[in-house]
């Protein structure tokens, strides 16, 4: 029985997708260079910048909000 264990081996299918996948991605075309995936990260983040001065003003808004709530038992009477 334990001869028949080291005959079995778990691993062989994995190996088996492995070695195809591994042909696969030899066969099909190279990564492309990083500048130019960089370039494209650098055009994306443009777009979200333009919510941040909002958000800030939101935000700012806010604290003072919590800040007139707190002191004003002080201010009020």
């Amino acid at each position: 029985m334990a001869e028949n264990w080291k005959d079995h081996d778990q691993a062989d299918p994995l190996r088996e997708q492995m070695e195809s996948f591994q042909l696969k991605s030899e066969i099909e075309e190279p990564l492309p260079p990083r500048s130019q995936i960089h370039r494209r990260r650098s055009r994306k983040k443009k777009t979200t910048t333009l919510s941040f001065p909002l958000i800030r003003v939101l935000l700012v808004l806010f604290f003072m909000l919590i800040i007139a709530a707190v002191t004003s038992p002080y201010w009020l009477f």
